[in-house]
């Protein structure tokens, strides 16, 4: 090809774009040109800004000026005949946009729609922003008066909405679903499947529903006269049935969900071979393709079934039991273990200059120097073994201990020499007592102090208690004997970080349950209510007893002259009341009982439905004891809260 040739083939490829003037500009290798004096000349673009010497010479000839040179010639018949595209800059950035069409939305309007994303009209003519704009999306796209794109800004910060274009040409808003089969069901007929669900047919019609609608699911889809989906309802309430697609293309419905259908098989100790499936086992019935699973003489009714080709073509897994535990060693090699899976194991000293085998918590003694390690406790009868290799690998594992694991505190400096303890023991930290003295607490547990030694020995070391903590100059911990015989002191550790002794149940320290709320009750006075539980006031002291004292509970709470709670027994006997308050937006509260919302009747114990101006009667009445009195016969649904993870309630 001459040089003159190639010249034509580069030339022959341009075009004209409209302008926001409704004007034109010749775009060649995504240059554009001006046109000069409605003449054939056309200058670069940035002929005047940046000084591009680029052109495009026409037969006409014009002045070059001193902006950009690029210039194309044309002939009378609109044929390239010279171009000069020696350019000083970089061409300018267009977007290529594709068709755009306007659809219909729910309330008369129209948007545009390009490249499945839309936009709503703007108050200038021509101007389209997206339908995301309010969430901080700044595409946009401009048209000229005859509808011409001229400006697209497509830079969108989100996924464009879900449409599905019917058979007649409309566009639905819905969930994107996939495309849909029809797999044979046992009656000679067809179930619909999209998306793993499927749907059976209403009367010949269109109109398919969930095969859970008897169920209540309310999940539908429409096809129209083509078969092309004009509606799809995916609003499940359950969980999708469960079909396996065999090597044939057809579906089995399986009892259990397969997390896939890849198999192999493995060695037994017979010289035969298991297949394993999901992590179960499953033996060969007479050489056929049937496999049932390992534990059916158990009962267990799992199998599967294999084809000539291998294939898998049935597989129920629904197992009564847990799967057997295989180790897969280096070399791909499966050995069964007896108990529960095993971590890595590590040697560790033991007093008489020999090791113990340590794994998962537990120490194995070794016998006569052989790969057999057997559990410490073997003399109390415990069957729990490991069998090492001569390479030092776990071969067989037998984990069934009968008892507690022994409990070891590595030292600081990170030896492998442990010292033996009956407890891991956290930091410490001293409490005052009511005699002016100090006591040591220790994983909830408190000491005394010996003669004013590093000795500290349980607070119940008068009734039997052999627990002792020893310390030495530094305070740093030398020893801690935690064999305690008795439950640890409740304390409450309250906001400026005092304890206080309580009795009763045990309480979550972390949780600051001091804060505490009077709410009003029938006859003018008040009900205490912590931790959703009332207490009503005895001859107005700062002595507060449950509302159910009359049922048998001893539950009270002691409040000083200042409103600290001082002492908190909250053994119940019974659940708290299915009520709790929640604030409102005008500083006040509603009651909320079984998920309806209840208004207080001039600062008294009678609550009534916040729908009560809408003709409800439900409402809630206390009385001085804290009592509740629930009608609750509403004749509308219950408002719909949010409860946020910091415990407060958002309407919706």
């Amino acid at each position: 090809m001459t040089h003159r040739s190639t010249l034509e083939h580069l030339l022959e490829k341009y075009k004209f774009i409209s302008t926001a003037k409704s004007k034109h500009l010749l775009m060649m290798n995504n240059y554009t040109y001006c046109q000069m004096n409605n003449t054939r000349q056309h200058y670069c673009s940035s002929y005047w800004s940046n000084g591009c010497k680029a052109r495009v010479k026409l037969d006409l000839k014009g002045l070059n000026g001193v902006g950009c040179k690029g210039k194309v010639k044309l002939d009378s018949n609109g044929k390239v005949i010279k171009a000069d595209q020696i350019h000083s800059h970089e061409p300018p950035k267009y977007v290529k946009t594709t068709n755009y069409e306007f659809i219909p939305t729910g309330k008369g309007r129209h948007v545009l729609m390009m490249n499945k994303y839309t936009y709503y009209k703007r108050e200038a003519p021509g101007n389209y922003y997206c339908s995301k704009n309010s969430s901080g999306c700044k595409a946009k796209v401009k048209l000229n008066s005859s509808g011409t794109v001229v400006k697209a800004d497509q830079s969108h910060n989100h996924e464009p909405p879900r449409y599905m274009k019917t058979s007649k040409g409309i566009y639905i808003l819905n969930k994107t679903f996939s495309d849909y089969e029809f797999i044979p069901s046992g009656n000679r007929k067809y179930l619909l499947m999209m998306n793993k669900y499927t749907y059976y047919q209403k009367k010949k019609t269109g109109n398919y529903y969930c095969s859970k609608n008897s169920s209540g699911c309310k999940a539908k889809v429409k096809l129209d006269s083509s078969g092309a989906v004009v509606k799809a309802d995916q609003s499940h309430n359950h969980e999708p049935p469960r079909y396996m697609k065999t090597s044939k293309g057809m579906y089995k419905l399986s009892n259990k969900y397969l997390c896939s259908y890849d198999y192999e098989f493995i060695p037994s100790g017979k010289g035969k071979h298991l297949l394993m499936m999901n992590k179960y086992t499953y033996s060969q019935q007479n050489k056929t393709g049937n496999y049932y699973c390992s534990k059916n003489s158990s009962g267990c009714k799992a199998k599967v079934k294999l084809d000539s080709s291998g294939a898998v073509v049935k597989a129920d897994q629904s197992h009564n039991h847990e799967p057997p535990r295989y180790m897969k060693t280096s070399k791909g090699m499966y050995i069964r273990i007896l108990n529960k899976t095993f971590s890595d194991y590590e040697f560790i000293p033991s007093g008489k200059g020999k090791h113990l085998l340590m794994m998962n918590k537990y120490t194995y003694s070794q016998q006569h120097k052989t790969g057999n390690f057997y559990c410490s406790k073997s003399s109390c009868g415990c069957k729990a073994k490991v069998k090492l290799d001569s390479s030092g690998a776990v071969v067989k594992a037998d984990q069934s201990h009968n008892h507690e694991p022994p409990r070891y505190m590595k030292t600081l400096k990170g030896m492998k020499n442990f010292k033996f303890f009956t407890q891991f023991f956290s930091d410490y930290e001293f409490i005052p007592t009511s005699k002016g003295k100090y006591l040591l607490m220790m994983n909830n547990y408190t000491y005394c102090q010996r003669a004013n030694t590093g000795n500290y020995y349980c607070s119940k070391h008068g009734i039997g208690c052999k627990g002792k903590v020893k310390l030495d100059s530094n305070g740093k911990v030398l020893k801690a004997d935690q064999i305690h015989n008795h439950e640890p002191p409740k304390y409450l550790k309250t906001a400026d970080g005092k304890y206080i002794r309580i009795s009763g149940r045990i309480f979550d320290f972390e949780q600051n349950f001091l804060d505490y709320g009077f709410i009003p009750t029938g006859k003018g006075k008040h009900l205490l209510m912590m931790d959703k539980y009332t207490y009503y006031q005895q001859n107005k002291t700062g002595h507060y007893y449950c509302s159910k004292k009359s049922c048998g509970c001893k539950a009270k709470v002691k409040l000083n002259s200042s409103g600290a709670v001082v002492k908190a027994d909250q053994s119940h006997n019974h659940e708290p009341p299915h009520y709790e308050f929640i604030p409102t937006g005008k500083g006040k509260h509603l009651l909320m009982m079984n998920k309806y919302t209840y208004w207080q009747k001039n600062n008294t114990g009678h609550w009534y439905c916040s729908k009560f101006s809408f003709g409800c009667k439900g409402k809630v009445k206390f009385d001085s004891n804290g009592v509740v009195k629930a009608f609750d016969t509403h004749n509308h649904e219950p408002p719909q809260y949010i409860k946020t993870t910091s415990g407060q309630y958002v309407k919706v």
